[in-house]
């Protein structure tokens, strides 16, 4: 179990690590299932729980909540100009812990293929064009993207994938036994967002650890 939480943290990290330039303050919220074929994985997987994804985006800078289960919460902000950010978390198995994220020095990751399809689908009112990512390790991604939302995309994928996702579902492997993970918006807002919601400042009781820490190795 703690080591799919683990795994899970690593997720949410690389889904809100990855900045956007918004137009206009937005707000996204989202919902994040996991489910798997193998009984045991599964059995580990219900004890999760559903987990709901807040994300703040305000021009340059990117704050991601993700809360709920037994994963705790997680609060990543990350800054698209400096490429740097921070992550701190507070879960049952891992306790109060934090780290610094930076991207600054990465060089272009080209360990993934991208195909984009003439499958559309409606989400939300919005138009979505179907984009399936391969990575390398067999990870696939089934991603819906609008063009209609003054956000810029998810950076992961350069601009091979254009537009926002509003829905994602990521089929992978843990342990051997698949996974399915299913992040949907669920409700977008259009409102003003304080400086305030991306101070960076680690709380007090709080631990700093690496990513190597994290993943216990």
């Amino acid at each position: 179990m703690k080591r799919i939480i683990k795994s899970l943290i690593v997720g949410c990290l690389v889904l809100s690590s990855t900045a956007a330039f918004a137009q206009k303050d937005m707000i996204f919220i989202a919902s994040q299932t996991m489910s798997s074929t193998d009984p045991t994985m599964q059995s580990q997987l219900a004890m999760v729980g559903e987990m709901t994804m807040t994300t703040y985006h305000k021009k340059n800078m990117t704050k991601t909540v993700t809360s709920g289960g037994m994963t705790g919460t997680n609060i990543t902000i990350f800054n698209e100009d400096t490429k740097k950010g921070i992550m701190i978390m507070d879960n049952p198995f891992m306790g109060k812990k934090w780290m610094t994220l930076d991207s600054s020095e990465d060089e272009e990751d080209d360990s993934f293929e991208v195909e984009r399809t003439s499958e559309t689908k409606e989400i939300m009112g919005y138009v979505c064009t179907k984009y399936i990512i391969t990575e390398e390790g067999g990870t696939e991604i089934e991603m819906y993207t609008t063009e209609e939302i003054k956000v810029s995309g998810d950076q992961r994928f350069g601009e091979k994938v254009k537009g926002v996702a509003l829905l994602t579902v990521t089929n992978t492997s843990q342990m051997g036994m698949s996974m399915t993970i299913t992040v949907e918006v669920t409700e977008i807002k259009e409102t003003k967002i304080k400086d305030s919601e991306f101070d960076m400042t680690v709380p007090e009781g709080y631990e700093e650890m690496s990513m190597d820490e994290v993943m216990g190795n």
